[in-house]
């Protein structure tokens, strides 16, 4: 697995690398890095960056949830899926994100994960499903790959 480049803020330059890719009106959702694979090491704290934009003609409220749904083998012994999940631990579901038609959200969320020292060394796959006005409007999708 690739991947690396876990993010410690949303600077400038990460902002306007999700905006170049909301340049083609049928992205519905950027994670950045673009890779959409990311590496943090044991005893970090970072994460990943994540931006809706609404492709449809009427204006919308959306919510987004971020949840683990796959591990791999190797660590499934040693973690779990709810484990997974309490490695986030800001970012992990907003609401209320009004977006008028065709706009983006003006910044991305950053999607923090705090890994302990002794967090196993696993791949985890996260799903970000996403609701328009209560209605699903998407999903998408991210790797993390704990590192030493």
């Amino acid at each position: 697995m690739g991947g690396c480049c876990a993010i410690y803020e949303i600077d400038p330059e990460v902002q306007s690398q999700i905006n170049g890719q909301f340049s083609n009106n049928s992205v519905k959702f950027v994670v950045y890095p673009l890779s959409k694979e990311v590496k943090i090491e044991q005893g970090k704290s970072e994460g990943v960056a994540f931006a809706i934009k609404n492709t449809e003609s009427t204006q919308g409220v959306f919510e987004y949830s971020v949840h683990a749904s796959k591990l791999d083998d190797k660590c499934l012994e040693r973690f779990s899926l709810e484990k997974a999940n309490n490695l986030i631990v800001s970012g992990g579901t907003t609401r209320n994100i009004v977006l008028n038609a065709g706009k983006k959200m003006d910044e991305a969320v950053l999607i923090k994960f705090e890994i302990q020292e002794n967090t196993p060394l696993c791949d985890i796959e996260y799903k970000v499903d996403v609701k328009k006005d209560n209605a699903i409007y998407g999903q998408t999708d991210f790797k993390l790959k704990i590192v030493s």
